[in-house]
């Protein structure tokens, strides 16, 4: 089981229900998804994983931060998806939205398997 954060739930399984709740617009239903959810972790777990619904992977009350800048982010992307920076340019600019442009590029992506973020890449 992958942890995030300390928590014994599967990334994949916010994932899915961050999906779920992006492709409803029925308040109820997003109240039943987010509380099935969090029925399924044990108590010290359901902090974390509403910070993280939230879009806080790092509580409010700390002083850290992610400090990651616009640049990196795009570097990583383009990285990952094995992109060229002119798709992921026309990505962002048809969404409008890092997250959704992202989503487009992985989709379309040459890479079909999970990467992780310090993998070295593959010789040009």
């Amino acid at each position: 089981m992958t942890k995030f954060i300390g928590v014994d739930v599967e990334f994949k399984e916010l994932a899915d229900l961050c999906d779920k709740l992006e492709a409803t617009s029925k308040r109820g239903e997003k109240v039943d998804l987010v509380a099935g959810f969090l029925r399924k972790l044990q108590s010290d777990e359901v902090e974390p994983a509403v910070s993280m619904l939230l879009g806080r992977p790092i509580q409010k009350w700390s002083s850290k931060t992610l400090e990651v800048s616009w640049v990196t982010l795009h570097r990583l992307i383009i990285r990952l998806a094995r992109a060229k920076p002119q798709e992921f340019s026309a990505a962002f600019a048809k969404t409008g939205d890092l997250g959704a442009a992202t989503a487009m590029i992985f989709e379309s992506s040459r890479r079909r398997r999970q990467a992780v973020f310090l993998e070295k890449p593959p010789p040009s």
